[in-house]
């Protein structure tokens, strides 16, 4: 289908498409926010320590994605404090004395880094599908 435009209209159909170009790539951003903050959860699920005891596994089912105006988060809902804690690793204190060390555990990081790659990737596709 070939569409004809005349000269006087050009001007007006090429503002509008400038005009539509920013929405065009707000929507396929959060398109792909929405891909690969769901990606990240479930791989976070998978990956992350489940502990002993009668609380096991409820830390690995914690993680969570929620929309915020700086954009998405992923975050822990069960147990936000203990992100850290396990990343990094950390001292055992028990009566005001140090008696170990609890050995980092990372899960956090590695995901974060396929996240931005992915991100770059799922953005890309959607604005070649513009």
């Amino acid at each position: 289908m070939k569409v004809q435009i005349k000269p006087e209209q050009l001007q007006s159909v090429v503002q509008q498409m400038l005009h539509d170009i920013p929405q065009k790539c707000d929507n396929a951003i959060d398109r792909a926010e929405a891909t690969v903050s769901k990606k990240a959860v479930k791989t976070l699920k998978a990956t992350s320590p489940t502990g002993n005891g009668p609380q096991a596994g409820t830390y690995a089912k914690g993680w969570s994605v929620k929309k915020s105006k700086d954009g998405t988060v992923i975050y822990n809902r069960t147990n936000p404090g203990l992100t850290h804690l396990l990343e990094k690793g950390h001292d055992i204190i028990r009566n005001g004395r140090k008696v170990g060390e609890a050995a980092a555990q990372p899960h956090i990081k590695a995901v974060e880094e396929q996240v931005a790659e992915e991100m770059i990737e799922e953005v890309t596709k959607e604005l070649d599908n513009l």
